[in-house]
Formats: structure tokens, C-alpha cells, sequence
């Protein structure tokens, strides 16, 4: 009897009306999460500056910091609509939402927009120079089209930080939404 049970639950991929709920606060803690992870980051480097009596801000305006949290909520938003949601109806219907694939799948859509916009060998036949100064002095990127290694590791270390916005994201949509001792609504 078990073993008809489990048939008739593994082709009934509904999602229940009591997840519904709790689902979307789990989408919404994903998409201010990067946003909070951002503003902790940031935080930890503006205290110790005002403790020590320097001033962060030469007008006192905090426009543009808060501007920044703004401009990653948006794009958390947009992440979490455009791709999180599908992804999240994918692994509702193959039974798959776990932490792992929270996060990994999370640390994707943060990161894959990320690599495919600002992928180096986009136009490589314009043959174009491109340099960035990195605090001491200017630094190639790009010669003739082809990317240097600084190129290279300026491109996986934006991807990269995007990832782990979108794996902070997973992890606080798997802690929200996990349902709670309901072994039938997900396997653990």
C-alpha cells in the first residue's frame, strides 16, 4: 500500500495551498538578502572609519550609498522573477529543492547573467585595447581582442561575487521556505 502511495504522491506535483505562503516570503527573503549581504559588507568598512573620526562622506550625503543598496535590490528582484521562480517550479516538480541545490542553483542565476554580459571574448574581430587602473597604476585587460590574465580574473571574480549574492539569497530562501516537519510535502 505504501508503494501506491508514493506513485500517486510522485505524480501529484501541485504545490500545496498551505506552501503558497510561505513560499513567496521565501522569494522575498531572496531578493533582499544580496541586498542586506551588501549593506553588512558595507557597514564593516564605514564603522571603523567613523570610530576612528574620518569622514566617509565629504558632504554628509548618503544618497549615493543608499542608492547602491537600491540598484542591488532591483537586480535581486529581477533575478529572483525573471529566473528563480522558474527555477524554483523546476525543482518543485522533479522533488529536487534541498540546500545544496538551493544555493547552487542560486549561486548560478546570480552568477551566469553576469559571465554572459560581461564575457571578454564577445567581439573579439573589433581588435579593441581596453586597461582599468587598479590603484597604482593602469593595468591591460584586453589587447587586440584578446583578454590578458588580468582581463581573465576580472571577468571570474565579477561572475563570481554575483554568485555569491545569489547563493546568500538560496540559503535564506531555503531557510525560510523549508517546510517544517511535513515529510510528505518534500522528501529531506
Amino acid at each position: 500500500m505504501e508503494n501506491g502511495r508514493q506513485i500517486a504522491d510522485d505524480k501529484n506535483r501541485d504545490l500545496p495551498w498551505s506552501l503558497i505562503p510561505r513560499t513567496l516570503l521565501a522569494l522575498f527573503g531572496a531578493t533582499i538578502a544580496p541586498s542586506i549581504v551588501a549593506l553588512i559588507f558595507s557597514l564593516a568598512g564605514i564603522v571603523p572609519m567613523l570610530f576612528a573620526g574620518r569622514t566617509f562622506q565629504q558632504s554628509g550625503n548618503w544618497t549615493s550609498f543608499i542608492g547602491i543598496i537600491v540598484i542591488i535590490f532591483i537586480v535581486s528582484s529581477l533575478h529572483v522573477v525573471l529566473l528563480g521562480v522558474p527555477a524554483f517550479i523546476v525543482g518543485w516538480y522533479f522533488k529536487k529543492i534541498r540546500l545544496w541545490t538551493s544555493v547552487v542553483v542560486s549561486f548560478l542565476i546570480g552568477a551566469m547573467p553576469t559571465a554572459i554580459f560581461l564575457w571578454p571574448l564577445k567581439y573579439p574581430e573589433l581588435h579593441s585595447t581596453s586597461s582599468r587602473w587598479d590603484g597604482e597604476k593602469m593595468v591591460q585587460t584586453m589587447i587586440d581582442g584578446v583578454p590578458t590574465f588580468t582581463g581573465w580574473t576580472d571577468w571570474i571574480s565579477a561572475f563570481t561575487v554575483m554568485g555569491l549574492f545569489g547563493a546568500s539569497g538560496g540559503l535564506v530562501f531555503w531557510l525560510i521556505w523549508k517546510p517544517r516537519n511535513k515529510p510528505e510535502l518534500i522528501q529531506q
